[in-house]
């Protein structure tokens, strides 16, 4: 179905096929045939899925609390039930590549309903070469910015949030304790043992406390990174408005634009080529895929705790060849280097790895709202597409209309 409604347009072809310049466009009654792509709203879909998003996370927690609260004190079953909520963080993740999957396919077929059957412009483009000076006109709209461009919004999930958990800043929660090594010989009493675990768990309540004060300011930033303003900071009531403007050259409201020949050239380029408009978004979507999916694996070989044998898994990642290795260790890390021998240190007991659990159920609800901060640049875009498309196509209408309106029909 026709984007316009050609009741309405009053440009009525005769039966060679020839347009009267007596039956030109009305653009003051123009109207959108197709409602359900018109009145679409890929930013309101965002908003639907955050709240689902959202709503699994509270279950998510909930059941976490009921599992922790009827535990009565029994390890075993403390740690499944972290065990059991880090698996829900990763299934949002993957629910998030999957939605933004099928939000994508929706961009797809929604543009594809407002241009597919659109053939005036098409049959009459060679028209748009006519425009000139006398036909310039001012129209009210955007000029949109950032719609071609593959890299916005930016894929940053995995470097943002390994930004903050890997190397010295992160493994430097683990105590230090020289060359002495803690065996049955050197540490009979286990007083040494003893000290060096409040030790460690002081440092990871501190580690907490940090992480939790400082949250707010990192998805500040990160809003900013994600929409290339790194240098810029962007709340959670701000952030909606930025993501509007951000894709309208920062323009709050729609401004007054000349019309001239040049305008009408690349408004027409993009109409013509919507389709390599909508392959960069495919690629800028990918990207974002990409990057959730390696965080996911990150997530899933991060910290891998066995209470049994009082053993630990960290998964270390290199950002360079962007790869995943895994150290099993059962003794603590000298100098905070995760790449030295783990050499002659006693694990901790109990009561760290429970610290440790707590300080990674907040890295994950940092995952859950990151992906909340995705969906909305990603879907803001999509808005933007296809909020330039509609304003390209009225625009190319009335400058047909500009034309034929000052020439008769032996002209064409």
């Amino acid at each position: 179905m026709s984007l316009f409604s050609l009741d309405n347009i009053l440009l009525n072809e005769s039966t060679d096929g020839t347009s009267s310049p007596a039956d030109m466009i009305n653009f003051d009654h123009m109207q959108c045939l197709d409602d359900s792509a018109k009145n679409f709203s890929f930013v309101q879909e965002g908003y639907n899925f955050i709240l689902d998003m959202r709503q699994n996370y509270i279950d998510a927690e909930k059941t976490f609390y009921e599992n922790v609260l009827g535990s009565y004190g029994d390890d075993e079953i403390i740690t499944e039930s972290f065990s059991g909520f880090f698996d829900k963080i990763k299934e949002i993740i993957h629910k998030f590549i999957e939605w933004i999957k099928k939000i994508f396919k929706q961009f797809v077929l929604k543009m594809n309903s407002l241009f597919s059957n659109e053939k005036y412009i098409k049959k009459h483009h060679k028209l748009l070469s006519k425009f000139g000076y006398n036909d310039e006109f001012e129209f009210k709209g955007y000029e949109f910015t950032y719609i071609e461009d593959s890299t916005m919004p930016v894929a940053n999930a995995l470097s943002a949030f390994t930004s903050t958990t890997q190397g010295k800043d992160y493994f430097d929660t683990w105590y230090d304790n020289g060359s002495e090594n803690l065996n049955d010989t050197t540490d009979s009493d286990g007083s040494l043992r003893t000290a060096q675990t409040t030790k460690l768990n002081t440092t990871l309540d501190t580690k907490l406390t940090e992480l939790q004060d400082n949250l707010e300011d990192f998805y500040d930033k990160f809003r900013g990174q994600v929409i290339k303003k790194s240098n810029e900071k962007f709340d959670s009531s701000e952030f909606p408005d930025e993501l509007f403007r951000v894709f309208r050259n920062d323009d709050n409201e729609p401004s007054s634009i000349t019309i001239d020949s040049g305008f009408v050239v690349e408004a027409y380029r993009r109409f013509d080529k919507y389709k390599d408009t909508v392959k960069a978004i495919e690629k800028t979507q990918k990207e974002m895929i990409k990057d959730y999916e390696a965080l996911e694996k990150y997530l899933d070989k991060l910290v891998k705790l066995n209470k049994a044998d009082k053993k630990m898994t960290l998964g270390i990642y290199d950002a360079m060849p962007n790869t995943f290795g895994a150290t099993q260790i059962g003794t603590m890390i000298s100098s905070g280097n995760v790449n030295t021998a783990m050499n002659g240190k006693t694990v901790y007991d109990s009561s760290t790895f429970d610290k440790l659990n707590n300080y990674m159920k907040v890295q994950s609800a940092k995952v859950n709202e990151m992906c909340t901060i995705h969906t909305q640049a990603f879907t803001a875009k999509l808005e933007a597409a296809k909020d330039c498309f509609k304003q390209d196509k009225k625009i190319l209408y009335k400058a047909l209309n500009k034309i034929v309106g000052r020439s008769n029909k032996d002209n064409y």
